[in-house]
């Protein structure tokens, strides 16, 4: 009995590592920026992993602030957003990378970044853009006041159902930490238990 609980107790820890290991996620949930039409604005982005990982990244837009990734319809280009960030990133566990986004035209924009691994689920964050007066001249006056409404970030962990976030490691860590915690304690009474048996 005693031996059948230590296996699947190194069982699990192993397994939980295993998700450790396996978790993508971002230090910002949303990155704002701000800035006069033709200005370069740039943000820091940080990305964890538990292993040495390799992610692709790609950009979406809205002109609706929205949490919805079906409405991220638009490339940068068409909102004439010019957007530099590295598409590709080869890290061990952490790595900073740069955001730079340019508006050429008075607006506010929604955006999202995504990063994904072939093998993990992808993570991203939202991008928040207001240019000049943040009022996008081809929106009628209803839209425009839609937009001027809409000011406030978006928030969360992630931008996708798939996504963990940062957050999501430090959840899993924990949980790693207790159920450790939990097997060195039930190890030492079954230690201890044995031990008594023996002396009678």
């Amino acid at each position: 009995m005693r031996v059948k609980f230590i296996f699947l107790a190194l069982a699990l820890l192993i397994l939980t590592s295993g998700v450790y290991a396996n978790s993508l996620g971002l230090s910002r949930a949303n990155l704002e920026f701000v800035g006069d039409i033709g200005e370069e604005v740039c943000k820091e982005l940080i990305i964890f992993s538990g292993e040495s990982v390799s992610v692709s990244g790609e950009d979406r837009w809205s002109l609706k602030n929205s949490k919805e990734l079906s409405d991220y319809t638009k490339y940068a280009d068409e909102l004439k957003i010019d957007i530099n960030y590295p598409e590709s990133v080869n890290f061990n566990k952490k790595e900073t990378v740069n955001v730079c986004i340019t508006g050429n035209e008075n607006g506010k924009y929604h955006g999202v970044l995504i990063y994904k691994d072939p093998e993990i689920a992808g993570v991203g964050t939202w991008l928040e853009v207001t240019v000049g007066n943040g009022i996008n001249p081809n929106s009628d006056e209803g839209e425009k006041e839609t937009i001027k409404s809409s000011s406030v970030s978006l928030t969360g962990s992630s931008v996708d159902d798939t996504s963990s976030g940062v957050s999501g490691l430090y959840i899993v860590l924990f949980f790693s930490f207790i159920l450790l915690i939990v097997v060195l304690i039930v190890l030492f009474v079954l230690y201890r238990k044995s031990k008594r048996t023996r002396v009678i």
